[in-house]
């Protein structure tokens, strides 16, 4: 694993060209993970790109029933599962 730590005036990511993530003045962290090691969340149709490419693609319990269906993982907050992955390490 390999990573790259800057600072930014601004910053965002894209997949397949769908903006899912941007901050303004900050940290850009590059992690090299392997995408079957990475875990995501999303909670609309502009998040499907990046929730296929993951190993454990997270919906969000809000989001429209068809994404629901097609991702079986389910939360109503992120920091839910995160607690719960630190309470193993």
């Amino acid at each position: 694993m390999k990573a790259v730590v800057t600072r930014v005036n601004s910053a965002s990511v894209s997949i397949d060209g769908s903006v899912c993530g941007r901050i303004g003045k900050g940290f850009l962290i590059l992690l090299g993970v392997a995408p079957e090691d990475a875990a995501a969340f999303g909670d609309n149709f502009n998040d499907t790109a990046m929730l296929d490419l993951v190993g454990t693609p997270y919906i969000m319990d809000s989001a429209a029933p068809a994404l629901r269906a097609r991702y079986p993982l389910h939360t109503p907050r992120p920091e839910d599962v995160l607690h719960t992955l630190l309470a193993y390490m």
